[in-house]
């Protein structure tokens, strides 16, 4: 994992390295939140495993930029 975030950073243009894990696999949960990635989403009732459905978390790793630090978030939109 943290080969692929080191080559992230410094290949082409990249921001954000993203992922998508089960809810109930605790443990990768863990290990990514120790890489730096956030949770940023989660489908409800994603996957069908087996006669369950369980939920699909999105998660992300942000790049900072040198010389830009974070990301800004987008602007809101304009007033009406």
């Amino acid at each position: 994992m943290q080969r692929a975030i080191e080559w992230a950073k410094t290949e082409g243009d990249l921001r954000r390295v993203e992922l998508n894990v089960f809810s109930t696999n605790a443990s990768a949960i863990r290990m990514y939140e120790r890489f730096g990635f956030l949770i940023e989403g989660r489908r409800k009732s994603a996957v069908r495993v087996g006669n369950d459905f369980i939920d699909d978390l999105l998660m992300a790793y942000v790049i900072e930029t040198p010389n830009k630090g974070r990301l800004a978030t987008a602007p809101p939109p304009p007033a009406t």
